[in-house]
């Protein structure tokens, strides 16, 4: 029987939780493409629905080509762009299928294409050196959007799928060039960043455009491509950056200052991307290297230390309840449903006048059993029905991502 603890405060919408121990991360194997022209933007994502990723890159050569995961089919391909840069697959449109999207620096322009390469959903042209290109969900809405930096014009954009409405803008920039969208803080929610090549500084903005997630500036050298994804396969994600004249790729995780990937010795490295390019459940780092011409992917596993197979596990949860005022809930009952990475409802299970004074511990899974499989991500929703000793209706609830940002997370161990 695995035990984990849980220590929560609820009373201003935060859930504090202690992280089990996680599995080992390793990278494998690479796939290397050499004698590029000057490849620069990358992406990984499955660009011709068929359920399985591919990979995307750009080059000087004015070319942007996306392969199948064998690294020798191609799916598609645009020829006599001049100098394309960003690469993204996302779906742009929201009409349920990835799209495209790549920036004509040369010919200061970006466009969207749907997966049959020939269709264009939207192009913005007149713009100031385009840059780095990312497609997601930035305003959490459940609708994905575009954002691009124009390096010349020194602001960074979110468009909405109808490529007119502006959702954010970044102005007075320093040289912006790469540009994410992802979940960087772990809280539910999508957050932004992108990168300024002169100002030597990396940012990730929360979705109201003005809370500063985390801001990176020490020893940097002209920051490039970045990513936000879950590089080492934890449930959690990570940010990772290149930096060109450093000929260095560095991998974050969300504290911003724990490193855990550095490759050094890179030939000028532009573009970076985090997804599972092999199809093998698991993310890899692919990245370019502008002057060495080269793309590589590194593959990666898990080292796991039990079969994975759902295993009787005791999760306890601790806290205090408070109202608004900062007093105690004399008392009151609790629901927990627990959930797997998918949100998929795992488990639940009703406490009745567990509140004591606004206190509560609770050991879930002794009375219903909780099945849950070592080192996986879950998720628990908890619903608080204040000064009732029979649990009817809440009037709290923490996990559900509304407000956005009060998802609890943790991993079975």
């Amino acid at each position: 029987m695995k035990r984990i603890i849980l220590f929560g405060l609820i009373a201003v919408g935060l859930l504090f939780t202690t992280i089990a121990m996680l599995p080992q991360n390793v990278e494998v194997a690479a796939k290397q493409w050499t004698g590029l022209n000057n490849p620069a933007g990358v992406a990984i994502g499955d660009y011709d629905n068929d359920g399985l990723n591919e990979i995307a890159y750009s080059t000087g050569h004015g070319e942007v080509t996306v392969l199948k995961s064998d690294g020798t089919t191609v799916v598609k391909q645009w020829t006599g762009i001049s100098t394309p840069w960003g690469v993204a697959i996302g779906d742009y449109d929201n009409d349920g299928l990835n799209d495209l999207a790549f920036s004509e620096a040369g010919g200061n322009a970006v466009f969207v294409y749907k997966s049959d390469g020939s269709t264009l959903i939207k192009m913005w042209t007149y713009l100031g050196h385009p840059a780095g290109v990312a497609i997601g969900d930035y305003d959490n809405d459940g609708l994905n959007e575009i954002a691009f930096a124009e390096a010349d014009a020194n602001k960074v954009t979110v468009y909405e799928s109808d490529g007119v409405t502006i959702t954010k803008q970044w102005t007075e920039l320093n040289a912006p060039q790469g540009v994410a969208i992802g979940d960087y803080d772990n809280d539910g929610s999508n957050d932004l960043a992108f990168t300024e090549t002169t100002g030597n500084r990396i940012l990730v903005y929360r979705n109201d455009g003005t809370t500063i997630v985390t801001q990176l500036t020490t020893g940097l050298d002209k920051p490039m491509g970045v990513s936000i994804e879950d590089y080492d396969n934890d449930g959690l994600n990570e940010i990772a950056y290149v930096e060109g004249p450093a000929g260095k790729l560095t991998v974050y995780k969300s504290d911003g200052t724990s490193i855990v990937r550095q490759c050094t010795g890179l030939s000028y490295p532009e573009g970076v991307a985090i997804g599972d390019y092999n199809n093998d459940g698991l993310n890899d780092l692919a990245f370019s290297e502008y002057s060495g011409g080269k793309l590589t992917v590194y593959y990666q596993t898990v080292q796991r230390r039990t079969p994975q197979v759902p295993q009787p596990t005791i999760v306890t949860l601790r806290g205090t309840l408070t109202n608004d005022t900062g007093y105690p809930i004399v008392s009151g009952s609790l629901r927990v449903v627990v959930k797997d990475s998918l949100g998929v409802q795992v488990w639940q299970d009703t406490f009745n006048d567990v509140i004591d004074n606004g206190r509560y511990n609770i050991p879930l899974g002794a009375k219903t059993t909780l099945m849950l499989i070592k080192g996986c991500v879950y998720s628990a929703v908890l619903e608080v029905d204040a000064n009732s000793a029979t649990f009817v209706s809440a009037d709290v609830v923490f996990g559900d991502n509304n407000p956005a940002g009060d998802v609890v997370k943790f991993v079975a161990d």
